[in-house]
């Protein structure tokens, strides 16, 4: 089922808030208005997915948004689209769907040059939290790719 009218920054924001994150907290996701396609052997390879991962296209406009899940860890991406207002879709998107979500710090990415790194960080019990980073674009002469990962963490 085709959502034209969501834009890639729009839909994986959906995807992080309302199918991710709920993953996370033990509870059922919310059913995405894209259908997911699992990644065949020769894209997972391409895209350095590993084994035993979840993997999954959600085309989204000509291009689409992918999704790997792995253990505590999630990576949620577009690539090759414009991401101006990426961020701050995001970042609606998560405080609407989880408002005890806080910022804790920016800067540039240490691995993506011409890129920033923001951090956030959201409480799911007493013991357990889930690190959400947005990887963005801050030079137009750079790739153009929105990336989220999510990091379950456990209090120590």
């Amino acid at each position: 089922m085709a959502a034209p009218e969501l834009t890639h920054a729009q839909f994986l924001a959906m995807l992080v808030a309302d199918g991710c994150l709920p993953i996370v907290k033990g509870k059922l996701p919310t059913k995405m208005p894209v259908e997911a396609v699992v990644l065949d052997h020769a894209h997972r390879e391409k895209l350095e997915i590993p084994p035993g991962a979840l993997a999954v296209f959600y085309p989204v406009g000509e291009t689409g948004v992918f999704m790997q899940m792995h253990g505590s860890h999630a990576r949620i991406w577009y690539t090759g689209i414009d991401t101006d207002g990426a961020l701050a879709t995001f970042e609606s998107e998560l405080h609407r769907a989880h408002p005890s979500a806080v910022f804790v710090e920016q800067g540039p990415h240490p691995e993506v040059p011409g890129s920033n790194v923001r951090v956030y960080r959201l409480d799911i019990d007493p013991t357990h939290f889930v690190e959400i980073e947005a990887t963005y674009p801050i030079d137009r002469r750079v790739n153009q790719q929105f990336i989220v990962r999510l990091h379950g963490r456990q209090r120590v």
